[in-house]
C-alpha cells in the first residue's frame, strides 16, 4: 500500500481544520469513516489511510481469509462481518467472482487440500468446519463438522490427511480427518490461539497465541495427540504466520506492536524483529494480521 500523502485527492473544503467538540480541538481526519475516502483512498479500523496498488475486486461483507488455489488460477475470499457472509471465489486473470456461497458465518480461516479439489473454511460462530468441492472456481458438494469453540485459523497437515484448526475461547488445537471430516483429538493451548500453519517437510505444526504473545510448536507426526515442543516470545498480539517454501523460515505478525518476528524453525529462536510502523517516530495503528 501507497500511504504517502495519503489526503492529496482529498478535497479540503468538504471539512473544517478546527473544530471543537466538547472543549478538544480535532482535525479533518477525526471525521473520517471506515471504508472509501475519495477515489482510492481508505480508511482502516486504525486510523491509517491506504491507497490499494493494483486491480480491485469488490466482494460484500468484511474480508477475513484468504488461500490461492494450487494451481494459482483462483483466490478464495472468506467474507465475515455484521451483514452477509460467505465465500467468494475470483478468477485471478481477470478479477471476476466466479462463485459465492451463502453461510451463516465464517471467520479467517481458508485453505485448499493440496490437488485444489477441496476447499475448507472456519464457519466462525456456528462452532463448524465448511468442506466444498471445488472445481473451476466453483463450490459444490457441502460437507461440515461441528467442534467446540470459534474455530480461527486452519492448515492442512504437509501430506494433507489432515485438517487443524484452533478455535478462540476454547483455546484448543483440534485434528480432524481431511477425508472423512471425523474429529481425531484435540488438545489445549495458550489463550486466544488466532493462526495455524503447517511445516512443509516436518509434521511440525505452529500456532499464534495472541493472549500470550507466543508461538506455540507442536510435533504432530501422531495427529490425534499434538505434542508441544516449545513456546516462543515474540511481542504484542502475534495474528498471522506464514511459512517460506522451504520451511526454514516463520514469519509473524504481531498486530498491537507493529512488527514482524522472524524465527528459524530448525532451532525454535526468534532471530529477528523488524518495526513495521512508517518511521520510529510514528504512532502505533499499523496493525499487520
Amino acid at each position: 500500500p501507497d500511504i504517502r500523502d495519503p489526503l492529496s485527492n482529498i478535497a479540503s473544503k468538504e471539512f473544517s481544520f478546527e473544530t471543537t467538540i466538547k472543549g478538544m480541538k480535532t482535525t479533518p481526519e477525526a471525521f473520517y469513516k471506515v471504508g472509501a475516502v475519495g477515489a482510492h483512498t481508505w480508511m482502516l479500523p486504525t486510523g491509517r489511510m491506504i491507497s490499494p496498488m493494483g486491480r480491485l475486486t469488490q466482494v460484500v461483507g468484511l474480508s477475513l481469509g484468504l488461500a490461492i488455489s494450487p494451481d494459482g488460477r483462483y483466490a478464495v475470499c472468506s467474507n465475515g462481518g455484521q451483514g452477509a457472509q460467505s465465500l467468494v471465489a475470483v478468477d485471478l486473470a481477470n478479477g471476476s467472482v466466479v462463485d459465492q456461497t451463502e453461510e451463516d458465518a465464517v471467520f479467517l480461516g481458508v485453505t485448499f487440500s493440496h490437488d485444489g479439489r477441496k476447499l475448507f473454511a472456519s464457519g466462525g460462530g456456528t462452532g463448524k468446519i465448511l468442506r466444498y468441492d471445488f472445481d473451476s472456481g466453483h463450490f459444490s458438494g457441502k460437507q461440515t463438522i461441528n467442534i467446540q469453540g470459534i474455530p480461527a485459523g486452519i492448515c492442512l497437515s504437509n501430506d494433507g490427511s489432515t485438517l487443524f484448526v484452533v478455535t478462540v475461547l476454547t483455546a484448543q488445537l483440534h485434528a480432524i480427518d481431511a477425508v472423512t471430516m471425523i474429529e481425531l483429538g484435540s488438545v489445549e493451548v495458550g489463550p486466544y490461539p488466532y493462526s495455524v500453519v503447517a511445516h512443509p517437510t516436518r509434521d511440525t505444526v505452529y500456532v499464534s497465541v495472541e493472549g500470550a504473545n507466543l508461538v506455540s510448536v507442536y510435533n504432530v507426526s501422531s495427529p490425534a495427540s499434538p505434542l508441544k515442543m516449545k513456546d516462543i516470545e515474540v511481542q504484542k498480539n502475534p495474528e498471522g504466520l506464514v511459512l517460506d517454501r522451504t520451511g526454514r523460515y516463520l514469519y509473524v505478525a504481531n498486530a498491537d506492536e507493529d512488527s514482524l518476528s522472524i524465527i528459524k524453525t530448525s532451532s525454535m529462536v526468534v532471530e529477528d524483529t523488524l518495526d513495521l510502523r512508517p518511521s520510529l517516530e510514528a504512532a502505533y495503528g499499523s496493525a499487520p494480521n
